[in-house]
């Protein structure tokens, strides 16, 4: 069977034709035969033809002119010349293949790209996405990021672990990697990519390893390569000891709580202020250091705003206010123990994130 496009005609069976560019083999599952889709074919002459071996006897040589015999004299007639072949100018080749890339469909042009990016792949290279759009023109010229999204899924898929994701050899203008690289990621299910930036050391390192298994998969020699990993990990990953640290602490805030005579933040000594604030700048400068790699939960962001309150509402030249926010208020019922044993539990989380990423 062919898959051919829309507005070409079906080839004759009584001629043979050649694809002017790479066929592609098309899944055709529970059914015998094959099933290729091609883009562009022209067809060959008769000589031609006839050496394929599918158009039967090869056709006679034209029959050469006997040689004059000795001594007879030829008429003086001019030797015909070849009128020179015009070589078209730099120009006019590229004005020609803006005329091509033109005409290319969506289908073709995704087609298109694939086969280049897995060119591309084989020897190791990468390509700016701004050069291959102005290679190809449209319909690449004027896409949206979306679109850009859509379109690079399209290439992609389906996705197996016998294939490289193609999309990682695209560079924006700049050289980085394409700014939509983690949605067309997760979008074609890759663990880990989501809401990640193109300066995440996480997703430089997933990119390196993609392109040397695409390398290894269309390269000369090719040879099996390891499953595709996820981007980045789970990162709600503790050991048994932190997660008896971290219960041990909420059990200690539970049954401080217990107590009739709670101790407030405004009964803080200095030391225990100075203890909150020493483990706050800590935990803060853990999730500077980890980025996105750390996602905050709404139990992360609601203890560091409450702490940052805390530490406001306890300076030696704060005042309490009279007309209090619901923070505020919240914050002057907190004692330093129930804050230390929260920031604790997100430090040990933090320490755990570092350690895998080591």
């Amino acid at each position: 069977m062919l898959s051919l496009p829309d507005d070409t005609a079906p080839p004759s069976a009584a001629h043979v034709y050649r694809a002017v560019d790479r066929a592609s083999m098309l899944v055709r599952e529970g059914m015998d035969g094959w099933a290729v889709r091609l883009d562009r074919f022209v067809r060959l002459d008769a000589y031609e033809a006839a050496r394929t071996g599918l158009a039967g006897v090869l056709p006679a040589s034209p029959e050469k002119k006997p040689a004059p015999a000795p001594g007879t004299r030829q008429p003086d007639r001019p030797s015909p010349v070849a009128p020179p072949r015009e070589v078209p100018s730099a120009a006019v080749r590229k004005q020609r293949a803006r005329e091509s890339a033109v005409a290319l469909t969506r289908d073709q042009a995704v087609v298109r790209v694939r086969e280049i990016l897995t060119a591309a792949a084989a020897e190791g290279r990468t390509l700016r996405w701004s050069d291959l759009r102005a290679q190809l023109g449209n319909p690449l010229k004027s896409m949206s990021e979306r679109e850009l999204v859509d379109f690079l899924v399209e290439v992609d898929s389906p996705l197996w672990d016998s294939k490289a994701v193609l999309s990682a050899l695209l560079l924006g203008d700049k050289g980085g990697l394409l700014s939509c690289l983690p949605a067309v990621l997760h979008r074609l299910g890759v663990g880990g990519a989501q809401g990640l930036s193109t300066d995440s050391p996480p997703l430089h390192a997933w990119v390196k390893q993609e392109r040397e298994r695409g390398i290894a998969l269309y390269g000369p020699s090719p040879r099996l390569v390891p499953r595709r990993r996820p981007v980045t990990t789970p990162t709600r990953t503790l050991t048994a000891q932190q997660w008896r640290d971290v219960g041990a602490s909420l059990r200690g805030v539970q049954q401080h709580k217990t107590k009739q005579e709670r101790t407030t933040a405004r009964h803080a000594t200095a030391g225990e202020i100075r203890q909150v604030r020493t483990l706050y700048d800590r935990v803060q400068s853990k999730m500077s250091d980890l980025g996105r790699a750390f996602e905050r939960t709404k139990r992360t962001k609601r203890v560091m705003r409450l702490a940052r309150t805390w530490l406001a509402l306890t300076a030696p030249v704060s005042e309490i206010p009279a007309n209090r926010s619901p923070e505020q208020a919240q914050a002057l019922r907190t004692s330093a123990a129930e804050l230390l044993a929260e920031l604790n539990a997100i430090a040990a989380e933090l320490e755990a994130i570092q350690i895998k990423y080591r």
